[in-house]
């Protein structure tokens, strides 16, 4: 009898390792704008493309969506980043309480001087779509501590393979984190329902 059960308890560890297991990750995943939800973006210090501190305190009580690319990127997942926020830029021109950010992953080269260009060869208007670098650790802790951008925000020592992301992050009033959100032109309505839905809650 005992030999019986310990071959229930083994199939079931087996079940569990195998199969529940990896299902489970697989919808914390893929459920990242419900999960994540709880998750405050943590305070942070960057230059903006005018050579002036900015800080995550200045969105306090505001809407912003940040994007982590950087300025010599040919990808087209990169272009397409950038589209959606010049067309979030003009749906969104009269609404002071919402802002755009694109954070740099690559401060080596993306001098103030060099997002300054980039800034304005995107049509990017200053004060509602900055354009942020910084040091390259400072910029690292942003994308992996505040704005969880990657699966390699636990593990520090890896860092430095933090990679441009295809997808907008979406910060409501509050400072939380409310989803990750796909920047195809088929997808830009879903982000633009979201965004506006943060702007005016429902009572």
């Amino acid at each position: 009898m005992a030999l019986s059960q310990k071959k229930i308890l083994t199939t079931i560890m087996v079940v569990f390792l195998l199969v529940l297991l990896p299902m489970g990750s697989y919808y914390f995943l893929s459920q990242g704008k419900d999960l994540w939800d709880k998750r405050e973006v943590a305070d942070y210090t960057l230059t903006d493309q005018a050579g002036e501190t900015f800080a995550l305190a200045q969105l306090d009580g505001k809407v912003h969506v940040a994007a982590f690319l950087f300025s010599s990127c040919a990808s087209p997942y990169c272009q397409d980043v950038l589209a959606t926020q010049a067309y979030l830029q003009e749906k969104f021109r009269n609404e002071d309480d919402f802002v755009m950010l694109t954070i740099t992953i690559d401060p080596e080269v993306d001098s103030v001087a060099t997002i300054r260009a980039w800034a304005d060869s995107a049509g990017a208007k200053y004060g509602k779509w900055m354009f942020l670098t910084g040091e390259k650790e400072a910029i690292q802790r942003v994308a992996v501590t505040s704005y969880s951008i990657t699966k390699l925000r636990f593990r520090e020592e890896r860092f430095s393979k933090i990679k441009a992301s295809p997808k907008l992050v979406l910060i409501g009033r509050d400072g939380y984190i409310k989803g990750y959100y796909k920047t195809g032109e088929d997808d830009r309505e879903e982000l633009v329902e979201a965004i506006q839905a943060q702007l005016n809650p429902a009572e």
